[in-house]
């Protein structure tokens, strides 16, 4: 008996004789269990085959992911997953394997990004001041603070002015313009004897514009010690952000100073600086 692939051919079998109502019924309840295969799909001679501008868009937006991130991996990986329905249903349209190699660039490359990026938002900002204490190894504690809010306690200085409308606090700041026969260092604070020794003395000030910053020491017997400026942060011929400036010195066992005089400098091609937040800071270990 030939293969019976439908039940028209079952009820002819039977009206002919061939099967008993049994065998009738047992094949097609079998037939019931196990339907046919369905035919292949095989390209149509008369359909001309085209590529799939979804696959060229997944495989091209994948290799834009090292640029753009999620933005065109996403994008890629969407493109890929239907370029590659679609081929699987029309046999005369190529690219599954563009497509694919689409989806293996742009998954992996996406999911990276994509957490770098989360890990970068979420972290918790350092500040600034804090980050330049850690960066040394050591826990800055502010031993004297000169608030700027007037010319009080500072001397009279050809190019020195105090301004109120530009300030890191609200409360103004020094202004320094440089003219001719003005000097281009100038003196801002002293501050008498200080009963500090064996300990890192640092000089912080926060700085628009070109200069740096000085800082004398005067300790009884000894040569007046002198360091100058390093920048932390920011960029030292800002026009509009405060940098923050500082430098600092070592004092010995025996090294008590008798008095620290606080500088600015301007650079050879700085015309006008602010400086505000001026703090003498004592460095401690951390543990």
């Amino acid at each position: 008996m030939n293969q019976i692939t439908s039940a028209q051919e079952l009820n002819n079998l039977l009206n002919e004789g061939k099967i008993t109502q049994a065998e009738y019924d047992d094949l097609l309840a079998a037939m019931s269990n196990h339907p046919p295969a369905a035919p292949l799909t095989t390209p149509d001679p008369n359909q001309p085959s085209k590529f799939s501008d979804l696959a060229v868009a997944s495989f091209v937006l994948s290799l834009m992911t090292f640029i753009l991130g999620p933005f065109a991996g996403i994008p890629a990986i969407i493109c890929g997953h239907i370029a590659r329905r679609k081929t699987r249903k029309n046999p005369n349209l190529k690219g599954s394997g563009l497509a694919m190699a689409g989806l293996i660039i742009g998954y992996p490359i996406t999911i990276f990004l994509t957490l770098l990026l989360t890990i970068v938002f979420l972290a918790e900002p350092i500040p600034l001041e804090e980050s330049a204490d850690n960066n040394r190894g050591f826990e800055a504690v502010e031993f004297k603070h000169f608030p700027i809010d007037n010319m009080e306690n500072v001397a009279v200085q050809p190019g020195l002015e105090f301004d109120k409308n530009v300030s890191i606090d609200g409360n103004g700041s020094f202004k320094i313009r440089r003219s001719k026969g003005s000097p281009s260092k100038f003196i801002l604070f002293e501050t008498g004897p200080l009963d500090i020794h064996d300990t890192t003395l640092v000089y912080q000030a926060r700085i628009i514009g070109d200069a740096s910053i000085e800082m004398f020491c005067d300790i009884p017997g000894r040569e007046k010690k002198q360091c100058n400026t390093s920048v932390i942060s920011g960029h030292m011929s800002s026009e509009s952000d405060w940098a923050i400036f500082e430098t600092e010195m070592v004092l010995l066992e025996d090294e008590k100073p008798q008095n620290v005089i606080l500088k600015v400098q301007l650079s050879n091609s700085a015309k006008t600086v602010w400086i505000d937040n001026i703090r003498l800071l004592r460095e401690v270990k951390n543990n």
